[in-house]
């Protein structure tokens, strides 16, 4: 049974007391752990605890070269921290082993392997060559001194130019932003920008080394990890700004940072930008997460998450004509995804996601280009859009020159605004709008204004209010081809409405090609020409190889008012709920070889393939009309001067195949009825 100690103060002649001191005495002498407890619950050294210690402070005053003394000539270690050399291999070497029994004896002709051998509890080398060893093992840079921070480098004199030093981190307990730099003992040439050049008291610099690449991290950024992470984007411009005076290039190195204020890209010299994820935090902010400034920089792998505040995601300014932005993602920006005022802009490859929700006027948009010439969307994926994509100038007040938007997908948000379109331009001169899908907008899917010399073909359009909306203000030399249209209320307008607004009147439309477009699904009209503006005038428009099919929806087929010379030419219209081609107050139209099947679907007996009504020196020559839903082939009504001649009407209800029911000097020939 274990003997309990007394209380009783020291010292005690307790029979117990000395039993227990016994034991306890016992413990000190031979138990290898470092401490034992006395009698009152102290804590003391035992005696390998006190070698212990006496060894960490031996070694902590370096090693004792035994001065003339070697294996060779035989030697007394009386302690851990002296060493003797070895003469065969050149090393000095300590005892590991245990005093207890007094000091290390080593014989003369002795070699470390001969007196105890080589290894830790024994002969440890402690030399020039274990220190080269230990370097060359692979985690020898652990022997290498490094500083700890940015503000300790500060601190740091160099000795001489190009003198080299690690530091460990950019900030204390980060992990982030360390790296190599070297010295530059004249500095006055040289700014503190906290990342890259660090100036000392004494007029050095410390410049970082190898910074082709520059990252946020260098300046003090930390990385992502939920909304409470410090703020990047400070550091982010530090760091932009040292990339533009080093000719480097920006890397975010593929990290998400906070930011709660605008990054820029502000200087005269070209960057590139890229590889970075940022996450606005401030829900109530309003700002450009990014801005580009004053040279031709690229925007690359950027990725924007505005929070559903209301924020901008990228602006390049005017300044920055040449700019490209590629292949980012921008979601949750209130208002406009990308914006450039500048010139030669490229925006490509890029993904927008919910974006302009909340914003007024054009900040609607995803994609706007304002006052721009030569630039180009191209390859660009916008869903969730309250406006899809514009090019604008200022109608009246500017023209974009030469501008493209091609093969962009656009996709409506649900419940956007009624006027909400999917590809927008105004006052443009020899646009493309080419190959581009367009889907679910409320308004218009392309709506182009006072645009001339433009080109809209080969889009994909689907669910909007008109497919291809050219008019308004004056606008010619249009080709509109090779579009397919689907489900839209009217395939394709071309329009000047009757208007007492000014801005409508007096207005100019000519020289417009609607050619090889296939519409199906029109709910009101296929095709429709309006020109009732006031004094506004139209010539030549040609309509040709189109295919309108009506699906038997509520549309109409090819409709033209009030308009001046061309022709209809070419073209297929069934399973419309009207006229076939509805012709009203034009001017020397030309109607030709046109095909019309079902038209005026599940109603029999009314409407025509060819209706022409208070028209002027028109011909319907050689078309083609089937159905037994149909009247006749072509009626001419009210107007003059009009011919219709080598017609063919098969399964009509009309008695013959052209009727002529009204007006001056109009005429019919050589017409088929079977």
């Amino acid at each position: 049974m274990a003997t309990t100690p007394t209380n009783l103060p020291v010292p005690s002649e307790s029979p117990r007391d000395l039993k227990f001191n016994a034991g306890k005495i016992d413990e000190f002498v031979t138990s290898m752990g470092w401490t034992y407890i006395d009698r009152f619950g102290q804590k003391h050294y035992t005696i390998e605890g006190i070698n212990y210690i006496a060894q960490q402070a031996m070694n902590a005053f370096g090693y004792v070269i035994l001065t003339g003394k070697t294996f060779t000539t035989g030697a007394t270690i009386n302690n851990p921290n002296e060493v003797l050399l070895n003469t065969a291999d050149g090393e000095y070497y300590k005892w590991t082993g245990t005093f207890a029994s007094g000091p290390k004896v080593v014989p003369e002709n002795s070699t470390p392997a001969s007196t105890g051998g080589v290894g830790p509890g024994s002969w440890v080398g402690v030399g020039d060559a274990s220190l080269r060893a230990a370097l060359a093992a692979m985690d020898g840079e652990k022997l290498i001194g490094e500083c700890p921070d940015i503000a300790t480098l500060r601190t740091i004199e160099p000795s001489y130019d190009k003198q080299r030093i690690t530091v460990r981190e950019h900030t204390a307990n980060t992990g982030y932003g360390g790296g190599q730099f070297r010295a530059v003992m004249s500095g006055s040439s040289y700014a503190d920008n906290n990342g890259t050049i660090i100036k000392t008291s004494g007029g050095a610099a410390w410049v970082r080394v190898n910074v082709g690449y520059i990252s946020p991290y260098m300046f003090g950024a930390l990385p992502r990890v939920d909304a409470t992470t410090p703020t990047a984007h400070t550091a982010i411009n530090a760091a932009a700004a040292a990339a533009v005076s080093q000719n480097a290039i920006f890397d975010g190195l593929g990290a998400t940072f906070n930011v709660t204020g605008e990054c820029t890209i502000n200087n005269s010299n070209s960057i590139i930008f890229q590889n970075m994820g940022l996450v606005v935090t401030d829900v109530a902010a309003s700002f450009n997460v990014v801005r580009v400034r004053n040279a031709d920089h690229t925007i690359r792998r950027i990725r924007i998450e505005g929070s559903n505040s209301k924020v901008l995601g990228i602006n390049v300014e005017s300044t920055a004509t040449g700019t490209i932005v590629e292949s980012c993602k921008v979601t949750n920006t209130g208002l406009t995804a990308i914006y450039s005022t500048a010139s030669r802009v490229v925006a490509r490859n890029n993904q927008t996601d919910s974006c302009g929700l909340l914003g007024t006027g054009n900040y609607r948009c995803s994609i706007w280009f304002n006052e721009n010439e030569h630039a180009v969307m191209e390859g660009n994926i916008c869903t969730n859009c309250a406006w899809g994509i514009l090019m604008r100038n200022t109608i009246g007040t500017s023209q974009g020159y030469f501008n493209t938007m091609r093969n962009n997908i656009v996709v409506s948000a649900s419940g956007t605004d009624s006027s909400c379109q999917g590809i927008s331009a105004s006052a443009q001169f020899h646009l493309s709008t080419t190959d581009n899908i367009v889907r679910g907008f409320p308004n218009n899917a392309i709506d182009h204004q006072n645009c001339f010399g433009m080109i809209i073909t080969g889009n994909q359009i689907h669910q909007c209010s008109d497919g291809v909306f050219i008019g308004d203000r004056s606008c010619g030399r249009i080709i509109i081809s090779n579009n397919n249209i689907e489900a839209c209320n009217n395939g394709i307008q071309y329009y000047n409405p009757a208007n007492s607004t000014p801005d409508y009147q007096n207005q100019t439309f000519a020289d417009v090609q609607i050619t090889n477009n296939v519409i199906y699904t029109s709910a009101l009209k296929g095709i429709n020409m309006i020109m009732t503006g006031t004094t506004s005038a139209n010539h030549i428009t040609n309509i040709s190889g189109n295919i309108v099919d009506g699906n038997g929806s509520a549309g109409l087929g090819i409709v033209l008012n009030t308009v001046s010379f061309g022709s209809v030419s070419q073209n297929q219209v069934r399973r419309v709920r009207g006229h076939g081609i509805d012709v009203t107050a034009c001017e020397g139209l030309r109607i030709l070889g046109n095909t019309i099947v079902d038209a005026g679907h599940t109603t029999t007996g009314i409407y025509n393939g060819i209706n022409l009504s208070s028209c002027n020196r028109c011909n319907a020559s050689d078309n083609y009309v089937n159905g037994s839903s149909l009247l006749y082939a072509v009626v001419l009504g009210a107007g003059a001067y009009n011919m219709a001649y080598t017609n063919h009407a098969r399964a009509t209800s009309g008695t013959t195949a052209v009727s002529i029911s009204g007006g001056t000097g109009n005429v019919e020939s050589l017409n088929i009825k079977s």
